[in-house]
Formats: structure tokens, C-alpha cells, sequence
């Protein structure tokens, strides 16, 4: 197996302590019990660097296995993800890095430091897990997490937190947040008029709204949550963390669904979240590919919160 060690020199627990980082990835090889160990690191160089080494290695490594060790949050690991693209002998190991964690934050923070240890990460177990297709008609991505379209995924391009509450002011009070959508969810088709719409396949709250317990990252289906057009006062309310009782009362303009496949449309340009890298579209196919992530995951780490179980 060969061993691809990506660092995201601008991620937020990397950011000033590259050569730190780097030294001690470095010296950790060197000195490891695995005498055969094949490795490379890459420090990203540019925004997609990432994507574009993954992808010239997974091309060249023919059948070889690769582990690819990502150090770096949510983006960088959405970076590896799509350059992957072929998921049969290619398993990712996240390190916890970034300012959002997403993919390591489902087995909770107190797990970090178990997800941060390069021999855990060398010697820990594949787990498959679901991975999100989102096709459009230039490009396929692949997100391990949610995909946002819409009043959500413009609030997400304005910026993380503190920033992220202005955004959200200033996306809600400017004007028209609301479009028309024309969606397929397997197969059945609505027309409506939503504010916001969410995917995803794990369990996770979203700007502190959609409460996806239920989802379990390897059942083979999405969780869908469609926002209603809503007043700007029901609007504000959504975008604040908030304890489940209140987002229960939002449930009567939220709809939720279990699907394998949506496509949306709108007449106008929508703004796109894939794992919080924005993009911009008219048209997306979006569908579940079950257990296609060779994800590695540390000896003590349960595999879901227990609230999940059970739903296949």
C-alpha cells in the first residue's frame, strides 16, 4: 500500500505552523516500525492543488491500494474526495485540522485526538460509508457530508463564523431569498417555491435547523429538507443555533424526505454548498453511492451516535 500524506498550509490549526506540521509527519515516518512503508508529502500549493495531485496519483498508482492522509477540515477532505473519483483501492484517513471538521466531527470532538494520530491513522480499520454524488452539466463532485442549495449555501459563501451571522442578515434582508424549484425525488415530481433545500446522509444540524438524527451514514439513502417560502422574521429564526424543542416548531414549513436520487432545477442560477465549497447552478443531479468511501477509522471509535441505529 502506498501512503499519500496531503497538508492544507492554510488550514485553520496549520496556518503559521507548517514547518511544525510538516516536520513532525516527517520524522514520524521515518522512524516508524513499517521499514516498507510507502509514502509521499504534498503541502497544497494553491486552491485544487489538492484535487489535481490526488488525481495524477490515483491515475498512475494503476490497482496499487492508496491511503490518502488529509490534514486539513471539511473543504480539503471534499478536495481528496473528488479527486479520488474512481473509490475502488483509494481510502481516505481525515485529520482534523480545519476550523470545520465535518467528516471527524460525527464521532464527536472528545475523538479528535484519537483522529489526529498519524499510527493510529496507519493502522486503523476501513469503514465503508455512503458517499453524495452531485452532477451538473459541467461538472461531477462528491461530497461526504451535505450539499446546500439556495438561501442556506448563499448564507455558507459569506463566511464562517463571526462573519457568518452578517452574511445571513444581509442574504435575508436584501431582498428575494426564495425561488422556484422543480425537483424529482426518485421519481416523483414537485413544483414549489422554497427558500432553501439540504441533503445529506449522515446525521448533523445545519445552520442549526435541519436536525438529521435519523440519517445513518451507510443506510444507502439521502435526507432531504425542503424549506418553505418563508416570512424574513421565520427566515432569521432558522439561521440561529437553537435546542431541538424550537426546531420543532419550525417543522410545520420544513419537509423532510428519504430518497436515493433528486434532481433540481430553477430558471434562475442557484448558489450550490457542497461541503461547503460554494459553486453556482441552474440544474443538479444529486444520488447516493452506498458504501463507496473506504474511510479509516481509529480502534475505540463507535461507528454512530446511538440515536441512529436501527434505520436501513
Amino acid at each position: 500500500m502506498r501512503h499519500l500524506f496531503v497538508i492544507n498550509p492554510a488550514a485553520y490549526k496549520i496556518k503559521g505552523r507548517l514547518e511544525s506540521v510538516y516536520s513532525s509527519i516527517d520524522s514520524f515516518l521515518h522512524f516508524t516500525e513499517m521499514p516498507e512503508l510507502k509514502y509521499e508529502i504534498h503541502v497544497s500549493r494553491f486552491p485544487r492543488d489538492i484535487f489535481g495531485y490526488v488525481r495524477k496519483c490515483v491515475m498512475s498508482s494503476g490497482k496499487e491500494p492508496l491511503r490518502i492522509h488529509v490534514f486539513g477540515g471539511t473543504g480539503s477532505v471534499f478536495e481528496a474526495l473528488c479527486g479520488i473519483d474512481n473509490f475502488s483501492h483509494a481510502e481516505i484517513a481525515a485529520y482534523p485540522m480545519g476550523r470545520f471538521n465535518d467528516l471527524v466531527s460525527r464521532y464527536g470532538k472528545k475523538n479528535f485526538p484519537l483522529f489526529s494520530s498519524i499510527k493510529n491513522q496507519l493502522y486503523g480499520g476501513v469503514m465503508d460509508l455512503d458517499v453524495i454524488r452531485c452532477g451538473s452539466d459541467r461538472n461531477s463532485f462528491y461530497a461526504a457530508n451535505f450539499i446546500c442549495v439556495g438561501l442556506g449555501a448563499e448564507i455558507a459563501a459569506g463566511g464562517s463564523v463571526p462573519r457568518y451571522f452578517t452574511s445571513a442578515y444581509r442574504s435575508i434582508s436584501g431582498g428575494e431569498y426564495s425561488s422556484n424549484y422543480r425537483l424529482i425525488i426518485d421519481g416523483e415530481r414537485v413544483k414549489k417555491e422554497l427558500s432553501s433545500i439540504y441533503i445529506t446522509s449522515h446525521p448533523s444540524v445545519f445552520n442549526g435547523l435541519y436536525s438529521s438524527a435519523s440519517a445513518v451514514p451507510d443506510s444507502g439513502k439521502l435526507d432531504i429538507y425542503t424549506v418553505d417560502n418563508i416570512s424574513k422574521y421565520k427566515a432569521f429564526s432558522l439561521f440561529y443555533p437553537t435546542n431541538s424543542d424550537k426546531r420543532k416548531k419550525h417543522s410545520y414549513f420544513v419537509n423532510h424526505n428519504v430518497c436515493r436520487r433528486v434532481t433540481i432545477e430553477s430558471d434562475k442560477t442557484f448558489c450550490l454548498s457542497i461541503d461547503g465549497e460554494i459553486f453556482y447552478e441552474k440544474s443538479i443531479d444529486v444520488k447516493i453511492l452506498p458504501g463507496a468511501l473506504k474511510f479509516i477509522c481509529p480502534e475505540g471509535i463507535k461507528t454512530y451516535n446511538p440515536v441512529c441505529k436501527g434505520r436501513r
